[in-house]
């Protein structure tokens, strides 16, 4: 059975270099003249693991580069540098030890905000969980991998730049948000930490990565609670309308392909998460 990524190209793979290569600041400009500028000058890039190509085309497919091999999850980027942000929750642990048996070079980045969080509220986590330096060693001795583990806030842009400066991360798996809706709607206080923490942390990390990993893959957790609960029974459209989409109103028709579909938010927690949707839409 074919790869599910099998076809994709270097468009896809976060080693091309798009930065002086590509220029996607279309404002201004007509179609026409962008194509003749394709037409005469070609759309190029380079990569940053194999400099030797120099300027090409980006057509080589994940199937056909060398730096892609095949696993049983679709093709895999050699030793790929995977950042995890909030590599101490349930997901960013799992994630952790997934990646690193695939043979990535993970590293990760947590304050432990979450353990906090529920100790605050009295609350035990269901499966008990050791501290990072037990775990940073379980792994090293049970499967023969190192993390690499740095205690920062994602909120400290200067560390966590520095942090991305020296690993140079080739993806960034964003799990470091407090996410919990109950803990947003307890008082003014908590709403506000999590407004803070989710909306101000993920914003830094966009120009973070715009500076310093621009070519970067970000993927960033959402949550079906930004769509809310319709009453209509309307059908929900994850993130953008499909091409087809048509509103009609008033005996007229327009077209909503392309754009985002409704929110709904029912939680502070939940509306830090549409925010974060409308800020990286906007960066992108």
């Amino acid at each position: 059975m074919e790869a599910h990524n099998a076809e994709k190209t270097c468009w896809n793979c976060p080693a091309a270099i798009l930065k002086g290569n590509v220029d996607f600041r279309a404002c201004g400009q007509s179609i026409e003249s962008i194509r003749r500028r394709i037409e005469r000058e070609g759309l190029m890039i380079e990569c940053a693991r194999q400099p030797d190509l120099g300027r090409f085309e980006p057509t080589i497919t994940f199937e056909e580069c060398p730096e892609w091999r095949s696993t049983e999850y679709g093709y895999l980027l050699e030793s790929m540098r995977v950042m995890i942000l909030g590599i101490d929750g349930y997901l960013g642990w799992t994630l952790a030890l997934k990646l690193s048996t695939l043979g990535c070079e993970v590293s990760g980045v947590d304050n432990f905000t979450r353990r906090k969080c529920v100790k605050e509220v009295g609350s035990l986590s269901v499966v008990p969980i050791v501290s990072m330096k037990e775990r940073l060693e379980a792994v090293k001795e049970i499967l023969g991998v190192e993390i690499n583990f740095r205690k920062i806030d994602i909120l400290d842009w200067r560390k966590l730049g520095q942090f991305m400066k020296e690993v140079k991360p080739e993806a960034i798996v964003h799990y470091g948000e407090i996410p919990s809706a109950p803990y947003s709607m307890i008082d003014c206080d908590h709403a506000v930490k999590v407004q803070h923490n989710n909306v101000i942390g993920t914003l830094r990390l966009l120009f973070l990565m715009r500076e310093i990993v621009p070519e970067a893959s970000l993927i960033k957790l959402g949550t079906l609670g930004e769509y809310g609960s319709p009453l209509t029974g309307r059908p929900l459209f994850e993130g953008l309308f499909p091409a087809d989409a048509v509103l009609v109103w008033g005996g007229r028709e327009w077209s909503m392909g392309g754009e985002l579909t409704p929110r709904d938010p029912v939680s502070f927690y939940h509306v830090s998460k549409v925010q974060d949707t409308f800020n990286i839409y906007e960066a992108c």
